[in-house]
């Protein structure tokens, strides 16, 4: 059957003409028309199939040997392939790839790395469907996440064969062996978690609970290890980098230039698969406010006293954290302004006191100073589901942002600096679960 089908379909591509000619007569001419309405769900078949094979980005540099594997068959990397769903890029001993994909996001796959596209599916109108799962079986690959990830950060998750890496931010580098896995964070933060009780290698479970624990790029030098023991695994805050995976593994001076990564070039990245060569952003200067852990409060944020400065100050603070502004006189600017959520972290504290930790998302905070009033927005992800939050106060001379309690859903308090280039503040909200407590950075 299948070969008369196929005789079927080659025979009916050839001109009308061709067709009279084979034909010679309207009863088979009649036959033809049927037998193309017979075949018409065979191509439809065949067109859906192109559709799910639709590029998702780009081979933009590679250097060294590499391999780009999909539906069990191999060939060799080369620049300008495009990329599909179900595709494994694997370097050798000297090889480095890198991809440009359809959001903007940018991937490095270093060295003896072996590292799969899972899912990739960007919707820039719809953006609740938005999936990304990535997966680094072994090796070392850097991320910087495109639109997708950052416009629906619950379906975004990198994982390897131990733990599983969500999105807080933007730029982030994995090490992965069959029992160990580090991350470290370039800009922004990440939230990490071993696979187990309850955390799957898909995106249809939530990687957070107890064991999670979140690093930023706030502190530079540190990496989170994850290592798979005969009673489970654990994450484990090194404060360290000398065997971070960038060290382990460096960059070519190829890869956009990293925040906080002194050792990386500033270039510019071969053509994207949307247009002209992207110039890699410009270094983010380091933040003037800056947040501290209690002592007692076991995250892995810096502590108070380590934050604190001659030429700092405590504008708020709740049961997790003190919130540090410079002590210089602040300038205010004039007009809306609408800030960039950069970092921040939160916590449930339950009633023994237990610390879970919540990834945040989709933050906005809008500054009026005509009016001298803020309002500001986040989402929660708790255990049990997805909550906003949303606070509105005014704004002192002083730059300080004093949230009012009957208008909001949590406590907001917090600062600027002058101009309003950055901002910060400390919230809380009582919750069915516990106490959620947290804190804020955002950018101008």
């Amino acid at each position: 059957m299948t070969s008369i089908l196929t005789h079927r379909i080659r025979f009916f591509h050839q001109p009308l003409a061709v067709l009279c000619r084979v034909a010679g007569s309207l009863p088979m001419l009649l036959l033809a028309a049927s037998l193309t309405s017979f075949n018409a769900p065979v191509m439809a078949a065949a067109a859906s199939a192109d559709v799910a094979a639709a590029a998702i980005g780009e081979v933009v540099f590679i250097i060294g040997q590499a391999e780009l594997q999909r539906g069990g068959q191999g060939r060799a990397v080369e620049k300008g392939q495009t990329l599909q769903q179900g595709d494994w890029i694997k370097t050798g001993v000297n090889g480095h790839v890198h991809l440009r994909m359809q959001d903007k996001g940018f991937i490095a796959v270093r060295p003896g790395s072996s590292l799969q596209i899972r899912e990739y599916a960007f919707h820039p109108e719809a953006a609740a469907q938005n999936r990304v799962l990535l997966h680094l079986d072994k090796g070392v690959a850097r991320t910087v996440s495109g639109q997708a990830g950052e416009a629906n950060r619950q379906q975004y998750r990198f994982t390897t064969p131990i733990a599983a890496i969500g999105l807080r931010g933007t730029d982030y580098v994995v090490q992965s062996q069959d029992d160990l896995t580090r991350v470290s964070v370039l800009k922004g933060a990440v939230i990490v978690s071993p696979l187990g009780g309850g955390c799957n290698a898909d995106l249809t479970s939530i990687c957070g609970g107890k064991l999670a624990k979140e690093l930023s790029a706030q502190n530079p030098d540190a990496y989170l290890e994850v290592r798979q023991r005969t009673t489970g695994a654990d994450v484990i805050l090194h404060e360290n980098s000398r065997d971070a995976p960038n060290r382990q593994t460096p960059p070519r001076p190829e890869e956009p230039r990293a925040n906080l990564d002194s050792d990386v070039t500033s270039t510019r990245l071969s053509e994207s698969i949307n247009g002209p060569a992207i110039t890699p952003p410009a270094s983010v200067p380091p933040a003037t406010i800056v947040w501290g852990r209690w002592q007692h409060v076991a995250t892995n944020t810096p502590t108070v006293a380590s934050v604190a400065t001659p030429d700092r100050q405590v504008t708020y603070a709740n049961d997790l954290f003190a919130l540090f502004a410079p002590s210089s006189e602040v300038t205010l600017p004039s007009g809306r302004i609408g800030m960039r959520y950069d970092a921040g972290e939160a916590w449930l504290q339950d009633a023994s006191g237990a610390l879970t930790a919540v990834p945040l998302s989709n933050g906005s905070l809008t500054l009026d100073f005509n009016q001298r009033q803020f309002q500001t927005s986040l989402n929660a992800q708790l255990p049990d589901a997805v909550r906003q939050l949303q606070a509105q106060g005014s704004i002192t001379h002083q730059g300080l942002l004093i949230g009012d309690p009957g208008k909001s859903t949590m406590n907001a308090n917090g600062a600027i600096t002058t101009q309003a280039q950055e901002a910060g503040y400390v919230f809380d909200s009582k919750q069915p679960g516990g106490m959620l407590s947290g804190v804020t950075h955002w950018r101008r």
